[in-house]
């Protein structure tokens, strides 16, 4: 699988097909984030997304019931104002939610922002990605963690890389990298370095192997399990199809793929998922006992 993965890597890196800029229209593209307690980073996630080369681009942060200051902190960094923004329709329908929406909010400085504040009534990060959902107006829908830094050119590159596979795209992933080290300069560049750790530098080494050769070998194979939880991409009317993501699970990524892989199957005779091997997150890992353990057991 890795060296299926390391072949198609050469390959594309040699042909010319994958042309820098697209020539068709941008599609719309929705990221929501979901937020518990996450006061230290939100206001760094959040205005790294809106901030990504992308011309298309809207940013739905739900903060599920935060016992801290996440929403001050969103309010304090985007002069959030209350706002009566109304969530679609077709996805209210098809997406069971928990948790009463008690206020939305709008930055006038950025209007592709959106803020959700619920009450935290299931505990379970699907609910807060339910909720976002049914929010969402454009054609995709990409979803993140809070503590995850979407890669500046990313979703630029992903939907250049699913347009030119001239075939619809439903399920999307890519290649995650650790930020433990790295450096963001003021450009939202990332001047890449190795975690300083030994466990870090260990898990730099695992996700290397996993997103770059095992993952992209297995999805050649159309053997592709699941997704990372710290970036999937999605058709948003496929989402909506499978009822979005299961909140009876702690492990959401996999069931919502699987579910995904079966509607696709079914629906429309077809299950390959489009991977893509350019970092289109970074996100900080564990580099203590206790943190990876409670990272690795669910």
């Amino acid at each position: 699988m890795g060296l299926i993965g390391v072949r198609r890597a050469a390959y594309r890196g040699r042909s010319g097909a994958y042309a820098e800029e697209i020539t068709l229209r941008w599609p719309g593209v929705t990221i929501v984030i979901p937020a518990y307690n996450e006061e230290s980073v939100i206001a760094e996630s959040t205005r790294q997304a809106l901030s990504l080369e992308y011309p298309n681009i809207e940013v739905i942060v739900v903060d599920d019931g935060s016992s801290d200051d996440t929403l001050e902190e969103l309010k304090k960094a985007f002069d959030l104002e209350p706002s009566d923004i109304e969530p679609m329709a077709d996805a209210v329908e098809a997406v069971t939610t928990f948790g009463e929406v008690t206020g939305t909010y709008a930055s006038p400085e950025n209007p592709q922002l959106k803020v959700v504040h619920k009450e935290n009534e299931l505990g379970r990060k699907a609910d807060a990605l339910n909720a976002g959902l049914t929010y969402t107006t454009n054609a995709f829908v990409a979803t993140t963690d809070a503590d995850t830094l979407l890669d500046s050119k990313g979703i630029r590159l992903l939907m250049r890389d699913i347009t030119d596979l001239n075939r619809p795209v439903m399920v999307a992933g890519g290649a995650v990298k650790p930020i433990n080290g790295c450096i963001i300069k003021e450009d939202g560049e990332m001047e890449v370095h190795p975690p300083k750790s030994t466990m870090g530098k260990a898990q730099a080494v695992e996700y290397l192997r996993s997103f770059y050769y095992g993952r992209r070998g297995l999805a050649a194979m159309n053997a592709l399990p699941l997704l990372s939880g710290a970036f999937s991409f999605f058709w948003r009317r496929a989402l909506i199809a499978v009822e979005g993501f299961p909140y009876d699970t702690i492990t959401e990524d996999l069931k919502v793929f699987l579910n995904l892989f079966a509607w696709l199957r079914e629906e429309r005779g077809e299950s390959t998922p489009m991977y893509a091997t350019e970092p289109l997150a970074w996100t900080e890992v564990p580099e203590k006992w206790k943190g990876l353990w409670h990272q690795r057991v669910r």
